[in-house]
């Protein structure tokens, strides 16, 4: 498919994986909490990538909330990807973490900080509390809601955050 067929497509963000928690101008924002692999964050470049790659016009941030990972493994880690991926879909993502008390890090941050504290806060509000050490119980049940409520097809990435659980004990729910 050409990129002219997705760029007016709204939804395309949400088919390859990433939620949007709102938007600022040409900026699409989205809030991940308690991301803490290094996996899970390349997971969430890539797909920012394909968004961006898809949606010409647009731009995409992710602010990490309670994640483990240090500003300089980030920083790190969003070299490398600029590095990798294509100059003008690497120039339209930015990446970014809230420390415990709330202030924003991260390099020039595209939005006003005071609209991105408030989309912090509103996705914190709606984010469900997981019990620590969720299990492949916590999958099934996450799945058997999904059906019962006919929610789309989700990614993995989206599956083992909403649910809490790493990509291995997904998959061996999935396998079973």
């Amino acid at each position: 498919m050409s990129n002219s067929q997705h760029t007016s497509d709204k939804s395309r963000p949400a088919d390859i994986g990433w939620k949007v928690d709102g938007h600022w101008g040409e900026w699409g924002v989205s809030v991940k909490a308690s991301l803490h692999t290094t996996r899970d964050l390349r997971a969430a470049l890539l797909s920012m990538a394909y968004a961006a790659r898809f949606e010409a016009a647009s731009k995409w941030a992710c602010v990490l909330v309670n994640t483990k990972m240090t500003s300089r493994r980030l920083q790190v880690e969003l070299e490398m990807f600029r590095a990798t991926v294509a100059g003008d879909v690497a120039a339209r993502v930015w990446l970014g973490k809230t420390q415990k008390s709330g202030k924003l890090e991260g390099a020039d941050c595209p939005v006003p900080a005071d609209w991105l504290d408030q989309l912090v806060q509103q996705a914190a509000a709606r984010a469900i509390p997981l019990v620590r050490g969720a299990s492949q119980y916590e999958v099934l049940s996450l799945l058997t809601l999904h059906w019962l409520q006919g929610v789309p097809p989700q990614s993995a990435d989206a599956l083992c955050q909403a649910a809490g659980v790493r990509y291995p004990t997904l998959a061996a729910v999935l396998k079973e």
